[in-house]
């Protein structure tokens, strides 16, 4: 009380100190923070540009805070907008304008954001700008009109952010995003050969026999390297993360992460028994017009029609050609007058009209005497109908309508036809919600135990002991549910688990999410891409990538394999030659040839060069991706290419994507035949080229940024850090 006292008395000069304490802090402070990192060496640059100038590790920083936040936003409209819409498939979000924004964007790593800046500086520098209604327009598409300005402005406070400050953060983006629209757009053009050959990728199958040659077994034939060579390999590949499925090599130690894991699966929970009568039938009434019409009662709508038979409306068309000109104004007064049902239709009838009235040419009043035969054609009409003069218009157009209405007696599958169905579908749909309920209550303990981790964590002493771990085992036993625990992986690793192929929303992958900024112990859920299980995970290690000198341990034997190994191709490729000669001398199948000595022949089923997987377009619009060839590890396009170019019987050699395997191909047949491809190509053959040809788009679109990166002298001075990395 009496410090409150005191301060009520003295409160002028206690606002005054206030006052000149936050000036410090917030405008004084910063600016002698930056001298004495500026001096020393604490804002460095950490890449330089010969057009554009240096961006120093501050700059670069504040552009991942501006990218966090733009992600951020397209999350949370994401989320609302999702909401309003029924999920495609079990387990996955509707696909939003937000998503595909911020698939578009990429991540908030430093290098895609230096990027992100290289194109905004290039778009700045030709003249483009983005206004603020460009701004305000590309909102209103993010949020498809599901979200109100009120929401919207929930979610820039939820954000931190002031409007103007947001706007700032979406020009810099759009700036980047116009520029490769532009560049885009410049892909577009295709010739016709063009679209021929990507139609072939897609529709023409070939059949072939194939033998492996190994590279691994030519290893041990080459020689050792020397100094120089190991040293001239690992100064070349020092910063790339090893990647199997790659021909490159890599030595920087990759990003690795521990996680455990709980698995619900929806099967264990399932009960059909205790699905009710009741609840049968309530699903049933609220879901037998999408689920459960008979689809063969439809047919006897058609005959009823036949009512625009009495249409022999050519008749009048004669006697129109008597009154062209005196008609014409009474026809405009009662066009106009009849259609009364909403503004937009009136425009568009004035315009016509409008139109009619310029040109005065016979072809022009043709369609507005139309309406005027009718009277004279009473007789061969019905008279009743032909009173009222405007109406001839509409009336042939309500008849159909009459007719059409006339369907809608939908028979539907008998309750009892389907009980068994929706039992299950109930009783699947409760295995879920009971799943999703046993792992709630496993996130308490895990809860818990987060909390004393983040005290744990606060503590300035390295050597205290952290708290005792929930047993992971222990907890699923009890719940009748599995566990898993990955040890330290990489994101190449990930495949040979369950919950690798799970998602936790339609924008994020588990492997995304767990190789990103999940914290440690942070719990997460997420579902199978098949409906099936629902996964609660934390990580409990995370050992970021780094990069390593040659001096230490496993280093240098790591560089001398990958030295080894291609050397060890050209040998392989080779020995495949070699024996595609002796088929092609012996004019005989590779089965014959190489089968009676021991040697694996592959022959796979017929595939095509590319393929747009089980959801063709336009229900995916994801582009088309190379084939999957059963035997053959990664085949890449080199491997395509090689099939697709030989003759039917012909010999010819490829190694796979990664170059670990060298293969002997002979190609058996190719259907359909080239007539029919070319005849369905002359029906069909424009429709997906674009989508086809987007693997040669994003190659196109490297190699423009790289040319972007030569011409303003783009350089890393510091190798940019990646996700996980600190």
């Amino acid at each position: 009380m009496k410090l409150l006292k005191t301060f009520r008395r003295h409160r002028k000069v206690a606002f005054a100190l206030l006052t000149l304490m936050a000036m410090i802090s917030f405008v004084i402070l910063p600016i002698v923070l930056d001298m004495i990192q500026g001096s020393g060496g604490g804002n460095p640059v950490v890449l330089k540009t010969t057009a554009y100038g240096p961006l120093h590790r501050s700059e670069l920083g504040a552009l991942i805070y501006q990218r966090q936040k733009i992600i951020g936003l397209l999350q949370l409209i994401h989320e609302r907008v999702a909401r309003t819409r029924p999920s495609p498939f079990p387990g996955q979000e509707p696909m939003t304008q937000a998503a595909l924004v911020l698939r578009q964007i990429g991540s908030a790593d430093e290098e895609t954001v230096a990027h992100t800046w290289l194109l905004a500086k290039r778009a700045e520098e030709i003249g483009m700008q983005v206004s603020d209604p460009v701004i305000s327009n590309f909102v209103g598409r993010l949020t498809e009109g599901k979200v109100s300005e009120k929401a919207f402005r929930e979610i820039v406070r939820e954000l931190q952010l002031t409007e103007t400050t947001l706007f700032e953060y979406l020009r810099h983006e759009l700036l980047a995003i116009r520029l490769e629209e532009l560049f885009n757009i410049s892909l577009l053009g295709m010739p016709p050969a063009q679209h021929w050959e990507y139609f072939l990728r897609m529709q023409r199958k070939a059949k072939i026999e194939a033998v492996a040659v190994p590279v691994t077994e030519f290893v041990a034939q080459t020689a050792d390297p020397t100094d120089a060579q190991i040293d001239e390999l690992f100064q070349k590949y020092k910063h790339e993360d090893p990647n199997p499925n790659r021909p490159e090599p890599g030595f920087r130690e990759p990003h690795r992460v521990a996680i455990e894991y709980f698995r619900a699966d929806y099967a264990r929970f399932v009960d059909p028994a205790k699905v009710t009568d009741d609840e049968i039938t309530k699903y049933y009434d609220e879901n037998k017009d999408f689920e459960f019409v008979d689809r063969d009662e439809k047919a006897p709508a058609k005959p009823e029609a036949k009512p625009e038979k009495p249409e022999p409306k050519p008749e009048p068309k004669p006697e129109a050609k008597v009154d062209k000109s005196e008609p014409s104004k009474p026809a405009e007064k009662k066009t106009s007058a009849a259609p009364r049902p909403g503004p937009f239709r009136l425009v568009a009838l004035q315009t016509k009209d409008a139109t009619a009235e310029k040109p005065s040419a016979k072809s022009e009043a043709k369609p507005e005497t139309k309406p005027e035969s009718k009277p004279e054609a009473k007789p061969a009409v019905k008279p009743a109908e032909a009173k009222p003069e405007a109406k001839p218009e509409t009336k042939p157009e309500a008849k159909p309508a009459e007719a059409k209405a006339a369907p809608k007696l939908v028979k539907y599958k008998p309750l009892e036809a389907v009980r068994d169905q929706i039992r299950m579908t109930l009783a699947r749909r409760a295995a879920e919600q009971k799943a999703e309920e046993v792992l709630a209550q496993l996130e308490k303990p895990l809860r818990e135990y987060e909390l004393k981790w983040l005290e744990h964590a606060k503590r300035s002493n390295a050597s205290a002991t952290p708290p005792e771990r929930p047993s992971f085992k222990d907890l699923a036993a009890k719940n009748g549910i599995a566990s898993n625990e990955t040890g330290l992986i990489t994101v190449w690793e990930v495949d040979q688990f369950d919950i690798a192929r799970t998602r936790i929303d339609a924008n994020r992958s588990f492997a995304e999410v767990a190789f990103g900024p999940l914290n440690l112990f942070q719990r997460m859920r997420c579902k199978d891409s098949e409906g099936n299980a629902s996964f609660l995970f934390w990580k409990v290690e995370d050992k970021p990538e780094r990069d390593v000198t040659l001096d230490e341990p496993g280093v240098r034997e790591r560089v001398v394999q990958a030295w080894k190994f291609r050397e060890g191709r050209a040998l392989a490729r080779a020995e495949a030659g070699r024996m595609a000669d002796e088929a092609r001398k012996a004019d005989k199948p590779l089965k014959q040839v190489f089968g009676p000595r021991g040697k694996k022949i592959l022959e796979p089923e017929p595939f095509t060069w590319m393929t747009f997987g089980f959801l063709p377009p336009p229900v995916s619009q994801l582009g088309a991706r190379l084939s999957e060839v059963a035997g053959i590890e990664l085949a890449g396009e080199e491997f395509m290419r090689a099939v697709f170019g030989l003759e039917l019987g012909q010999f010819g050699v490829a190694m796979n994507y990664p170059q670990t395997v060298a293969y002997v191909i002979r190609v058996a047949d190719y259907t359909p035949s080239r007539d029919e491809l070319w005849e369905e190509f002359l029906k069909n053959g424009l429709e997906f080229a674009n989508l086809v040809a987007r693997n040669e788009f994003q190659d196109a679109q490297i190699a423009w940024l790289d040319d972007l990166k030569a011409q303003s002298g783009f350089e890393w001075i510091e190798q940019p850090r990646r996700r996980g990395e600190r």
